[in-house]
């Protein structure tokens, strides 16, 4: 397994449950990332180039509107940021920095799609994370 996911803190990653095979092609799309605390990972209204995979440490999504920030909520290991925003090709809708020193797996989107074309579990597994994390972020309103 690759460096990054043997130290994988989130046991319900989807990347995790790839077969060896498909995980060796992950670890060459993949590039390792740090960030420390306070250190914005994603800023809203930017655009993304790619995902991100929280491997270790903790980061808050927050949205600023009229001035206010609010938090949305928080991305421990295993949260998949900003996957809507690179099929979308849109600005991101929230920004998203460290609250704990952070490792986390960026994937760029030329690499990212066609793994994901070669991988239909994944695809699946990733579409139900994301609606999952959208339940609940509705369950707010």
């Amino acid at each position: 397994m690759a460096e990054l996911c043997k130290n994988c803190q989130g046991p319900k990653c989807p990347f995790l449950r790839l077969s060896e095979g498909k995980r060796q092609k992950f670890a060459k799309i993949k590039e390792r990332r740090s960030y420390r605390v306070g250190t914005p990972i994603l800023r809203q209204g930017e655009r993304s180039e790619g995902v991100f995979v929280v491997c270790s440490g903790l980061a808050r999504l927050s949205h600023v509107q009229d001035g206010k920030r609010t938090t949305l909520g928080l991305a421990p290991p295993a949260s998949v940021l900003g996957l809507a925003e690179v099929f979308t090709k849109s600005p991101s809708p929230v920004s998203v920095e460290a609250l704990q020193d952070c490792e986390l797996g960026h994937i760029p989107r030329e690499k990212l799609v066609p793994f994901l074309l070669d991988t239909p579990k994944l695809s699946v597994d990733l579409m139900n994370q994301v609606s999952g994390e959208l339940q609940r972020f509705l369950g707010m309103f």
